[in-house]
């Protein structure tokens, strides 16, 4: 799809994983301080693992998609990203997301990839248990956990955000806007 070929779905992707990042690093680095392992799980979902991989998808969902649009609608209407098309917005399963206004979907795609997400989570909790996992590698496994989250986000908001910024600014969505799109 031209969307994955667009240089500006993967430098918004790119931008909101290194701010994602940061981010889980710090808040759940705070958490975990002072220690050298947690427990993947704990019933309360306090001081592990499992709390923060449940709490992500909602987390990204939500912050991405109301502080990304404003950029990717800002770059559609300077002619730096092009929209999908009428055709493919009205044709897609997404439609009522890629229609809907940023607070609408921030809140579909932060509960949709929570429950999504929420059944690896539980998976894992079923599989791993309370084990102990150290801090340095509790903190890589739920950097690299954010990668599918954010990239499932951006595919969902991208096409959205420049979708609504074309239809906002009375241009005919998928006509080409620039040639760096």
């Amino acid at each position: 799809r031209a969307m994955f070929a667009s240089f500006g779905f993967w430098k918004h992707f790119v931008i909101s994983y290194v701010i994602n990042v940061a981010c889980a690093t710090g808040i759940n680095g705070a958490i975990m301080w002072g220690k050298t392992s947690v427990p993947f799980h704990t019933s309360n979902f306090q001081q592990d693992m499992s709390g923060g991989l449940l709490i992500a998808p909602l987390l990204c969902g939500l912050l991405t998609t109301l502080c990304q649009t404003p950029f990717v609608k800002y770059g559609t209407r300077k002619g730096r990203y092009q929209p999908p098309s009428e055709a493919e917005v009205q044709g897609s399963w997404l439609r009522f997301v890629l229609v809907s206004n940023v607070w609408v979907r921030a809140l579909v795609v932060a509960l949709g990839l929570t429950v999504l997400f929420g059944v690896l989570v539980a998976a894992l909790v079923v599989a791993v248990g309370s084990r102990r996992v150290s801090v340095p590698v509790a903190l890589v496994i739920i950097d690299l956990y954010a990668f599918p989250v954010q990239f499932l986000v951006v595919v969902v908001n991208y096409p959205a955000a420049t979708y609504a910024a074309a239809r906002a600014s009375g241009e005919s969505a998928g006509l080409a806007l620039s040639a760096a799109a």
